[in-house]
């Protein structure tokens, strides 16, 4: 029987990431504090990343997940998420929920779930994720509608150009008045 922790929980690591880099990961566990964190933009602005984290073989998990996200939506998609699906090492069961995660996850632009289990030893893997999310937040932001992966890419290209035209512009300017004295 499931039971939700009552009070928060910290929890302190070092995680190494590919090619040798070393990051100290905090992860806090909200506790019976969720309502007032949640709700709080301020509060929120002091985490680096969420995860929303669900239980793949209990069938109402995932819709509490929908549910949070409904209720304080308005704060939550101003920080970088990931989904993360434990238990994976038993059978996977159909969420009860109007929309699976995968889905879900597909709808808002953000990758699918992860699935880990500590049976399995792929929670250190989780980590090393959830550390390069934070340090790179782009590919764990919510995308507006029409709007796919990598579009910011194509955008911050359009502005290293336009900022290129400029630089060109004011040399030739400056060229010019020079030659014309």
């Amino acid at each position: 029987t499931y039971s939700p922790s009552l009070q928060p929980r910290n929890a302190v690591n070092t995680v190494e990431l590919p090619g040798g880099k070393q990051v100290t990961l905090i992860l806090s566990e909200l506790g019976d504090h969720e309502p007032s964190i949640l709700d709080n933009a301020a509060k929120l602005a002091q985490c680096d990343i969420l995860l929303y984290t669900y239980d793949s073989s209990d069938a109402n998990s995932f819709a509490y997940i929908v549910a949070l996200r409904e209720k304080y939506g308005h704060h939550l998609d101003d920080l970088p998420f990931l989904f993360v699906a434990t238990k994976a090492d038993r059978d996977r069961v159909r969420q009860d929920c109007e929309i699976q995660p995968e889905e879900y996850a597909a709808g808002l632009g953000v990758q699918k779930p992860l699935h880990v289990s500590v049976a399995w030893g792929s929670v250190s893997e989780l980590f090393v994720q959830v550390a390069e999310v934070g340090l790179n937040p782009g590919s764990a932001y919510p995308k507006g509608e029409g709007e796919e992966e990598g579009d910011g890419d194509g955008l911050m290209a359009y502005w290293v150009a336009a900022g290129a035209v400029c630089v060109v512009a004011a040399a030739v300017v400056g060229i010019w008045r020079r030659m014309s004295t």
